[in-house]
């Protein structure tokens, strides 16, 4: 099965690395997520990333667990958002998706039917 281009994705069914935490943050009401990445200079190995992610994009954060496809994605935003286009929900889920794949925290997660279908 090809993989459709999304963009500057090439991500079939997105999954956060598996070292991406987030968590819900009672005192703010906001979703936080951190990213671990190494720093540029080399001087010190790790750093954190954080971002608060609105509810939009914590729910496709959660959904990107290696078995959403984006379109299946838009399908579950479209039940729980009925008042927007789904033109409006494929470009937020698309530019969502590059906005974690430029915080290196998206990857590809490798289903088993890719790997056996000629």
């Amino acid at each position: 099965m090809k993989k459709k281009s999304l963009g500057s994705l090439e991500f079939k069914y997105p999954k956060i690395k598996d070292e991406t935490i987030w968590r819900w943050d009672g005192e703010c009401e906001k979703h936080i997520a951190f990213a671990r990445s190494r720093v540029p200079t080399g001087k010190i190995p790790l750093w954190y990333r954080w971002v608060l992610l609105n509810p939009v994009a914590a729910e496709i954060f959660r959904m990107c667990d290696g078995c959403h496809t984006v379109d299946r994605m838009v399908d579950v935003l479209k039940a729980m958002y009925a008042d927007a286009s789904e033109e409006e929900l494929r470009k937020d889920t698309l530019d969502c998706l590059r906005g974690f794949e430029s915080c290196g925290v998206l990857t590809d997660a490798n289903k088993l039917e890719d790997k056996t279908e000629s």
